[in-house]
């Protein structure tokens, strides 16, 4: 038996915010096992977070773990197992990625204070995304907006139900969506949630046309001050896809804080 597991990592320890809102954690000591039942597809919903990277056998040990765990929903025809990867130390990774999974890894940022990017972009209303119409115009934005691997309707259900759930924790009084707006038009858009003291973004989308003029950077800098300026939080926690994002990121004023890698294996 383990005790209960020590989840040492700020990104994860966020993450839970949603995973638990929409789905259930289970502890297992040595692992969470992440579920989401209404949403078997999502990847990063449907999951194992280790405590530690991979270790000699875990090739072999962590798929049979994530096949009992998941032998009760037959729709979950992917894998993914989450850590904490600190400094350069992936663990022993390469014989996963012999079987087929890909290797994701995500620099952590945090800050606790935000100041304006090189270039702000003085064109942008920034307002709360509450209306019908307006969660229908962000929930299109992000369809039409996919990576291009991804195939329209499988992906439109997954986002809806995403989109569900944070709707539900902004009227529950967990966090807000705001939309950049450059007249009547949403060219940008995150959520910004609150576990405790931390707020913990989601989502940085902006419209191809819009992408280098300075929105992205400008519209995370302005949820955050304001959420920092009224006391709703204390410190922030954004997640970056790849390195030029972090720059982004770095450019108002996040650090570096921990890096958390993923290897995923895909339905074929």
């Amino acid at each position: 038996m383990f005790p209960p597991m020590q989840l040492d990592s700020i990104g994860l320890q966020t993450d839970l915010i949603f995973w638990r809102y929409g789905g259930r954690v289970h502890d297992r000591g040595e692992y969470l096992m992440v579920e989401t039942p209404r949403n078997r597809g999502w990847h990063f919903g449907n999951l194992l977070v280790f405590g530690h990277p991979p270790r000699e056998g875990d090739h072999e040990r962590w798929p049979a773990l994530f096949r009992r765990e998941f032998e009760h929903a037959p729709e979950v025809r992917h894998m993914v197992f989450n850590w904490r990867a600190d400094g350069d130390r992936l663990g022993l990774i390469e014989p996963f990625v012999a079987a087929g999974f890909r290797l994701e890894v995500n620099p952590i940022l945090g800050a606790s204070a935000l100041h304006p990017p090189p270039r702000p972009n003085d064109e942008l209303e920034i307002r709360p995304i509450d209306t019908d119409d307006a969660w229908a115009e962000v929930l299109e934005s992000h369809v039409r907006h996919r990576d291009a691997v991804y195939e329209e309707g499988p992906y439109r259900r997954f986002i809806g139900r995403r989109f569900d759930d944070y709707r539900r924790l902004v009227e529950e009084g967990r966090g807000a969506w705001y939309g950049a707006f450059v007249g009547d038009r949403l060219v940008s858009d995150c959520g910004l949630f609150r576990e405790g003291d931390t707020g913990r973004y989601q989502y940085v989308l902006t419209h191809p046309d819009y992408r280098r003029r300075g929105v992205a950077g400008t519209l995370v800098h302005r949820v955050g001050d304001a959420a920092l300026r009224a006391g709703l939080v204390r410190r922030l926690v954004i997640s970056a896809a790849d390195k030029t994002v972090a720059r982004i990121y770095a450019s108002v004023g996040f650090e570096s804080v921990e890096r958390c890698a993923a290897l995923i294996l895909a339905p074929k």
